[in-house]
Order: structure tokens, then C-alpha cells, then sequence
């Protein structure tokens, strides 16, 4: 979550897929706006509710049986990612060189 500027990524990312696919959001109840992975994972082991979120972030709930997660079929999101490094950072050799490999992906 983008905290200055209120934006849920995952939620945009999705909302955005599903758009793309003909469907949407309109008529389902977002019953809570959680402020990070964890708490919306908290969320749903807590029986609170469902969530749509990344296989990454839900994995370790997912080995402790605390959650079941379902693969969503033909369902493709893409998401962007940024690289962040201290500004006086920027020129050491092994920075310099995570950033020429990420550039060439």
C-alpha cells in the first residue's frame, strides 16, 4: 500500500485485471481496508472474511494449513515493481551491478 496517497496496489492490479476481462467490482461489498499483507492475511485466519492476494505473501500461511488458497484459472495480473537503494548507495559495485542486471531483464 502506497500510504501517502491511500492506494491498495493489489487491489488496483486486480480490479484493473478483472476490468480487462469483462467483469466487475460493482456490487461487492469491501467490508475492510487493511493496512498491510499481514493484517489481511491476520484477517482471514481469523475467519473474517476472503481476500485476493499474491501466492508470495500468503505462502507461510499456506504451509502452516492456516489458510487454503485456490489458483485463479486464465486469471493473469501484472503488478510493477521498483528497486529502491540509498541515494549515497547508488555508485557501490554491488548496486551498480544488481541495477545493470535488473535493466537487462
Amino acid at each position: 500500500m502506497d500510504y501517502k496517497r491511500g492506494r491498495f496496489y493489489t487491489r488496483c492490479s486486480f480490479e484493473k485485471a478483472l476490468k480487462e476481462q469483462g467483469y466487475s467490482m460493482k456490487g461487492v461489498n469491501i467490508a475492510a481496508k487493511m493496512g498491510s499483507t499481514e493484517a489481511v492475511i491476520a484477517a482471514v485466519e481469523a475467519n473474517m472474511g476472503i481476500s485476493v492476494i499474491s501466492s508470495l505473501a500468503v505462502e507461510k500461511a499456506i504451509q502452516n494449513r492456516n489458510v487454503k488458497a485456490f489458483q485463479l484459472k486464465d486469471f493473469n495480473v501484472s503488478r510493477t515493481f521498483y528497486v529502491s537503494c540509498l541515494r549515497d548507495n547508488i555508485n557501490l559495485p554491488p548496486v551498480s551491478s544488481f541495477l545493470s542486471f535488473i535493466k537487462k531483464c
